[in-house]
């Protein structure tokens, strides 16, 4: 454990490492503490995790606190539960009509979680690769309008009570023959599934899984910033799959886009601060060296870097805001990962600073 941690934060970690896997968490709590706890799990969408744990634990705390966690539980239960809905019909749709395809993160990581509805729930992503089949039976059988064709990766629509985001790709390298590599390895692989609500959902076979959540949370990371939910998710998913994660070529896919050392520096967060009790890679010193600046970003940022943001809405600020947070993270994180950091920061950030003189005309 980071020694140079808040004690909320070092609290908060514990009581998630109970939350994951059962590890006892026996230091006392505060009716103030509780409180303070749960306001830092919000920000850092762990809050039906730690709510859940403290409620278990009989933790003191005054009445109103008390009165708001259980109904802020109830709330992230019960859209868990719609949320879960939603990914069954659309996966029921996907079957019937025999279009290929999975869905990833979301509550296809929630469903590995000890207690799935604890996990606060977003929206529902997926990867097609016939986008123009797929756009006409969603036409046609929900009444969603798609472009004829995407001028990006990903798509969002709203059906009942969803947003969904309909991907082509999952992950936009900096280098376009990391891109190359990863779209054969999934191309090449075979998908498993998950069981949510009585249906099989399909997901991404587990060693293609295991990199792709960590490119998702890396790149997030990068840019915007990420929550302890991004690592909590990963943690969980190579728990479960852990017999099936093929050490070996998960290691060389990772050498492959450049990413094998920035894995090894977030996974000793993973294995120090959450208490993963197996990591698929073997992690050096050399590698925890990055683990306090890594964690201390996450903690003051929350979700998506919001605590750390002084423009909250979107505009010519808020783009040059983050272009300049992603300058920032080029240069102090680069050499976890030299050629995919400087050509995807680089091309975000020119992206970034046109969007925000378009927005100014």
């Amino acid at each position: 454990m980071n020694k140079d941690l808040q004690h909320i934060d070092r609290k908060l970690l514990g009581l998630l490492r109970e939350a994951l896997w059962g590890t006892p968490f026996d230091d006392s709590i505060s009716a103030a503490e509780a409180r303070q706890l749960i306001a830092q799990a919000e920000k850092q969408t762990v809050a039906g995790l730690l709510i859940d744990t403290l409620i278990k634990k009989n933790v003191r705390m005054d009445q109103q606190t008390v009165f708001e966690a259980y109904v802020r539980l109830e709330q992230i239960k019960r859209q868990n539960q719609t949320i879960n809905a939603a990914v069954t019909r659309f996966a029921r749709l996907m079957d019937d009509e025999k279009i290929d395809y999975v869905v990833v993160k979301g509550q296809t990581l929630a469903a590995l979680y000890p207690e799935p509805l604890t996990r606060m729930s977003g929206d529902i992503d997926f990867l097609v690769n016939d986008y123009q089949r797929t756009a006409e039976v969603l036409r046609t059988q929900w009444g969603v309008d798609l472009p004829k064709r995407l001028l990006w990766k990903e798509f969002a629509f709203t059906y009942g009570n969803a947003l969904y985001e309909l991907h082509t790709f999952l992950v936009d390298f900096g280098s376009r023959k990391h891109h190359r590599y990863w779209e054969q390895a999934l191309a090449a692989s075979t998908p498993a599934s998950v069981q949510i609500g009585g249906e099989r959902v399909s997901v991404m076979e587990p060693t293609l899984y295991a990199a792709y959540v960590f490119f998702h949370l890396f790149y997030h990371f990068m840019i915007v910033g990420i929550g302890l939910r991004h690592l909590c998710d990963w943690a969980v998913m190579m728990h479960h799959y852990r017999d099936e994660i093929d050490a070996e070529r998960l290691a060389t896919l990772l050498q492959n886009v450049g990413l094998l050392k920035a894995f090894r520096a977030f996974g000793t967060i993973l294995v120090d601060d959450l208490g993963l009790p197996t990591f698929p890679l073997p992690i050096e010193d050399t590698d925890r060296k990055w683990k306090t600046h890594i964690l201390s970003s996450i903690l003051k940022g929350g979700n998506w870097g919001r605590s750390k943001r002084v423009v909250q809405k979107d505009g010519i600020k808020h783009k040059i805001e983050s272009a300049i947070y992603t300058l920032g993270n080029t240069f102090r994180y680069m050499p976890l990962a030299p050629r995919e950091v400087s050509l995807v920061i680089y091309r975000r950030t020119i992206v970034n600073f046109k969007l925000a003189l378009q927005k100014q005309k």
